[in-house]
């Protein structure tokens, strides 16, 4: 998969090194990789410390998740949304959503169960507690993970959470 991004005057002064960094956000990790899987401008190779100018097409190869050895995970995925680089399922309880010291790897965990769905790697880009029930997002790809996490910690991304109760709750206490 491919990100591309064309530059605007306001970016024209830039490095491409500094564009990656900048305005699309990319980890230096993710720079780097991006760089070592073929990133081209305008369709050709381009030095990181030059400067893009304007009204250039960047293309930015993503790296994907490697592919896990085992898909035998039991269960159906309750698929809510999914397009090229998110999957948005739903999480019943009191399933875990990834491997731990009370569900270790091999047990049937929510991650499990998508990547079997895939056939393909994919993480969670958030997590709910066992006995929850709710929507988790996966991320196809370690881009798309990073941004939404770094976005969950902003006023970008907003959760709310909804609680069924049967009766009256008893007076707090302490």
């Amino acid at each position: 998969m491919f990100l591309s991004y064309i530059t605007t005057e306001s970016d024209g002064a830039l490095t491409l090194d500094q564009l990656l960094r900048g305005p699309l956000s990319l980890s230096a990790r993710e720079a780097r990789e991006a760089k070592r899987l073929g990133l081209t401008v305008d369709g050709a190779p381009f030095f990181a410390n030059q400067r893009v100018g304007a009204g250039r097409t960047i293309r930015i190869p993503l790296a994907e998740y490697d592919k896990p050895l085992d898909f035998s995970a039991s269960g159906d995925v309750a698929v809510l949304y999914e397009d090229d680089a998110l999957l948005a399922v739903r999480k019943p309880a009191p399933l875990q959503v990834h491997p731990s010291p009370s569900a270790p790897r091999g047990a049937d965990t929510l991650e499990g169960r998508v990547q079997s769905y895939l056939h393909s790697g994919a993480h969670p880009v958030h997590r709910l507690d066992a006995e929850t029930t709710g929507i988790v997002l996966f991320a196809k790809l370690p881009y798309a993970q990073a941004h939404i996490q770094r976005q969950m910690q902003t006023d970008a991304f907003r959760k709310e959470y909804l609680a069924w109760v049967c009766g009256i709750p008893a007076a707090p206490e302490g």
